[in-house]
């Protein structure tokens, strides 16, 4: 019987046999977690995380200063706490 030598798709290393038994492209736990935040930063680079729209980075550094801006302005136009309303309460 010829056995296969499969490879780890993140660091090369050879796969154990029980990793190829449950057909897994990772040689450990920590490789498939690699993996996870790699495709998920590839995915981040190119779709807003909220929407799923398309957006490019300058896009979403566009919308960061503009998330600031209004933040600051309804921060300056909020009452502030225990302000007198004029009731007397």
């Amino acid at each position: 019987m010829t056995t296969e030598t499969l490879y780890c798709v993140m660091c090369g290393e050879t796969m154990s046999e029980e990793r190829k038994k449950k057909r897994s492209i990772t040689c450990s736990d920590s490789c498939a977690k690699e993996r996870t935040r790699y495709l998920h930063r590839r995915v981040a680079r190119k779709k807003c995380r909220y929407c799923m729209q398309p957006a490019t980075p300058d896009e979403i550094k566009l919308f960061k200063a503009w998330r600031k801006s209004e933040a600051g302005k309804l921060a300056a136009e909020a009452p502030s706490e225990g302000a007198n309303d004029g009731d007397g309460l």
